[in-house]
């Protein structure tokens, strides 16, 4: 993790890495948000089979 402090100072001196460094994190946000959605839909199914739900909302 970055500190305010540090993000601040690479984006004065080094703006380059810092996009790199903010696509890296859009990435690994768009990864995580997929696997949370197929763990939501296995979460989904089991309850379905197990309580004769849809799903838990």
């Amino acid at each position: 993790m970055f500190t305010r402090e540090q993000l601040l100072d690479i984006a004065k001196t080094n703006p380059e890495a810092l996009v790199d460094i903010i696509l890296a994190l859009q990435e690994q946000v768009q990864i995580l948000t997929q696997r949370v959605k197929q763990l939501e839909e296995q979460i989904n199914k089991k309850g379905s089979s197990l309580f004769g739900v849809d799903n838990y909302d």
